[in-house]
């Protein structure tokens, strides 16, 4: 099973821009050709983690440097690092459209010490391990503004074939396609939870996202395979972008005003 959520092309606005990495440098890709441009502002660090606040860019490089490209200028936030947080974050999500939630790695395997978000503004607020669970998990795809998924067990994935109980739901939430996409639990890798990422159709149709053969696990984001990275479609193919690298992040052009998370 290949650990990562990959990119969800739906999920963003039709005027956002795919920004990926190619040699260390941030370049904006056209996911149907690949073919890319160099970011005009590049971080004075390359970039390990990537996402969006609003209109801005959020980076964290790998010597922990948190970097905003805001108002046509990279700033440093803060820094991560030390009392049991490593440097290289987790992910970054943009579950709350005007802020980038940066998800901590602990310095023990598997464990998520906290989180800390940086709005559209240049706020930061750091959120311990406590505060950063009622955030939900720390691999959500869809923005919070799609509200929560429907908690039953898919009709699709309620019998098992081998006439077992129905599976236990790791990953529940709304489909920026329609209809939720959902990971019933598999074998867990170190104290992270894992199973394979399927998409449940508004008709009940469920649909397990594959890559090359192998089933897509529901963790990670704008990760790769490798150095590749992967773009799903609302048709369920998934497909390798050409000639960029991971991180990558959907940045829009312009970013609706919400709440910030608490």
């Amino acid at each position: 099973m290949l650990s990562l959520l990959f990119l969800l092309a739906a999920a963003a606005a039709p005027d956002a821009r795919l920004v990926c990495s190619v040699d260390e440098q941030l370049v904006v890709v056209a996911p149907e050709t690949g073919t890319r441009k160099p970011l005009e502002r590049q971080p004075p660090q390359a970039a390990v983690a990537l996402g969006a606040a609003g209109d801005t860019l959020v980076g964290v490089s790998a010597s922990g440097a948190v970097l905003q490209l805001r108002d046509g200028q990279w700033r440093e936030v803060t820094r991560l690092g030390g009392n049991g947080v490593q440097k290289w974050p987790l992910r970054i999500d943009s579950r709350y459209s005007q802020w980038a939630t940066i998800w901590l790695r602990g310095d023990d395997p598997g464990t998520v010490p906290g989180a800390i978000g940086v709005s559209a503004k240049g706020e930061m607020r750091r959120y311990n391990s406590e505060d950063a669970d009622k955030m939900g998990v720390p691999f959500r795809a869809a923005p919070r503004t799609l509200g929560e998924a429907d908690r039953a067990i898919p009709k699709a994935l309620a019998k098992p074939m081998d006439g077992g109980p129905p599976p236990e739901l790791l990953f529940n939430e709304p489909s920026p396609w329609g209809g939720r996409l959902v990971a019933p639990a598999g074998e867990p890798e170190g104290d992270l939870p894992s199973g394979p990422l399927v998409h449940v159709g508004a008709d009940g149709t469920a649909r397990k996202l594959e890559f090359e053969g192998q089933a897509l696990d529901f963790k990670g984001a704008a990760a790769g395979v490798g150095r590749r990275v992967l773009l799903a479609s609302p048709d369920g193919r998934v497909r390798a972008i050409p000639s960029v690298q991971p991180p990558c992040a959907w940045w829009p052009a312009t970013a609706p005003g919400s709440g910030a998370p608490r």
